[in-house]
């Protein structure tokens, strides 16, 4: 079994990362959190599915529509 430590470790290091509900506008947290993180080095993937792209990328319905 994983140590806490170790679990913390794998989990900070992982760069792609799902929002799921992320919103297009610039005011609401998911937005403004996700761009920042992109701005950082982390490959953000949006999950609504209201609408087709949120930042320039594509946005998936559901994570499971996800090819990653």
């Amino acid at each position: 079994m994983l140590n806490n430590s170790r679990v913390l470790s794998k989990i900070f290091d992982m760069k792609n990362i799902a929002v799921v509900g992320m919103s297009p506008k610039p005011e609401r947290p998911s937005h403004y959190v996700s761009l920042y993180m992109s701005q950082n080095g982390y490959d953000i993937i949006p999950v609504n599915p209201g609408h087709s792209k949120i930042l320039n990328r594509t946005s998936y319905s559901s994570i499971l529509d996800i090819e990653q």
